[in-house]
């Protein structure tokens, strides 16, 4: 809860038992009872809370995309759980806030940051593209944003124990042109 910090338990129905290998269908029930079903796409992760969530945790459920079967299908993150909620004829709201899946307006809300760009709110005009850069925040002052170099992974050979490690990036200030 965001209003007092009180936190409630959820059900992962992520590791549920399958049937015939597959994720059992009588669960999405859970997600047509619910009266509010948030997904993250990117993090491919959804959560429906029953009415009475706060007296009956029971009925609140964390879940996990991986757990379906596609039918040979590809979805991109989350978009088969976007999917399966509109087959299912549930409502729900999109709380992944990496600019693929919605925009992130400044504090006074002059200017709007996009998947492709920083641009001035009223004319709809391009003020900074993007390029190669993650949006992280916005600077206390509209000034600026805060940004951070995309991804990049270190990869090691398998023979040396292999893996996979994130190559951390600055993270810095981009200013905005003066008017």
């Amino acid at each position: 809860n965001l209003t007092n910090g009180q936190r409630y338990e959820l059900l992962d129905l992520t590791w549920f038992p399958l049937k015939d290998g597959k994720f059992d269908s009588k669960y999405f029930e859970y997600f047509q009872s619910a009266e509010q079903v948030f997904i993250h796409p990117t993090k491919r992760k959804l959560i429906a809370l029953s009415p009475d969530f706060r007296q009956h945790t029971e009925g609140n459920v964390i879940f996990s995309e991986s757990s379906l079967e596609f039918n040979n299908e590809s979805y991109e993150n989350g978009k088969f759980l976007l999917k399966l909620m509109k087959d299912l004829g549930v409502d729900y709201q999109i709380v992944d806030f990496s600019l693929g899946y919605a925009d992130v307006p400044s504090p006074t809300g002059r200017y709007v940051v996009r998947g492709d760009g920083i641009y001035l709110s009223v004319t709809n005009t391009l003020v900074v593209s993007r390029d190669k850069w993650r949006f992280i925040g916005w600077y206390y002052d509209e000034s600026g944003v805060v940004i951070q170099g995309e991804l990049t992974f270190l990869y090691r050979a398998p023979f040396g124990g292999g893996g996979v490690f994130p190559v951390p990036h600055p993270i810095l200030k981009l200013r905005l042109p003066a008017e």
